[in-house]
């Protein structure tokens, strides 16, 4: 009796299960998703949910309050797990990206004049803006501590004015740039096409699509201002 043999082929062990890739890290500045900004009305909402249009707390070169339009979502990073910079003054609690510009205060306590550093330049005993919606001022609280920490959602929006309050602390919107000064300027344009799109909207009911909300990731025109810097070795 002939042995029997089998045709087919032997099995193999399936591959072993990869892992999801990690989302890229944000290529601006961001504040973590669960970051707030005070709104026109009074209210708060977390900075992940803000929108196009929105007006939010920041403060002017002179340090008076004032709401500013959100006009671009810089960077959107949704699923970003990563380093933040934990900065804690007055009680107060900041989260954010260490290329991320903060506005430390100058020694001259009777003057509103801040210096911009990147937030992994921070340290404990400077000093930061707190801004007290209430009564109307910006007052300069002593740094109790700075550590990094993990955190998740990264999230860049550009306000008309270039500044933020987020978490009650005054930040600049910028990053990666050291001079928020050159960076605002770099964006005139498209706070001049937001301006644009504003009046189209008022006159005609149109407006142009200028993809100021980008579901996740930076957006065209920073993502083109980063090329650019790389290429003149700015960045």
């Amino acid at each position: 009796m002939e042995a029997a043999y089998s045709l087919s082929k032997p099995l193999t062990p399936p591959p072993p299960p990869t892992e999801s890739p990690s989302p890229e890290p944000p290529e601006e500045g961001c504040f973590s998703a669960k970051a707030t900004v005070q709104l026109e009305d009074g209210s708060f909402k977390l900075i992940k949910d803000v929108g196009i249009k929105d007006k939010v707390l920041a403060v002017d070169k002179r340090g008076k309050q004032l709401f500013s339009e959100i006009v671009l979502l810089m960077d959107v990073v949704p699923d970003y797990v990563g380093e933040f910079v934990a900065i804690e003054a007055g009680g107060r609690h900041l989260h954010l990206t260490p290329a991320h510009l903060l506005f430390i205060a100058g020694s001259d306590s009777s003057s509103f004049d801040p210096v911009s550093i990147f937030a992994g330049q921070v340290k404990k005993g400077q000093y930061v803006h707190v801004v007290e919606p209430v009564n109307g001022g910006v007052e300069k609280v002593r740094i109790e501590r700075v550590c990094r920490v993990q955190d998740h959602g990264a999230y860049a929006p550009l306000t008309e004015e270039g500044t933020i309050v987020v978490d009650n602390i005054l930040a600049s919107c910028y990053a990666v740039f050291s001079n928020p000064k050159v960076a605002h300027w770099s964006l005139a344009p498209f706070r001049w096409l937001h301006s644009m799109n504003k009046t189209l909207e008022y006159f005609i009911n149109a407006s142009l699509n200028l993809g100021q909300d980008p579901k996740c990731g930076i957006a065209w025109y920073p993502s083109i201002l980063h090329q650019i810097a790389e290429v003149l070795y700015i960045v």
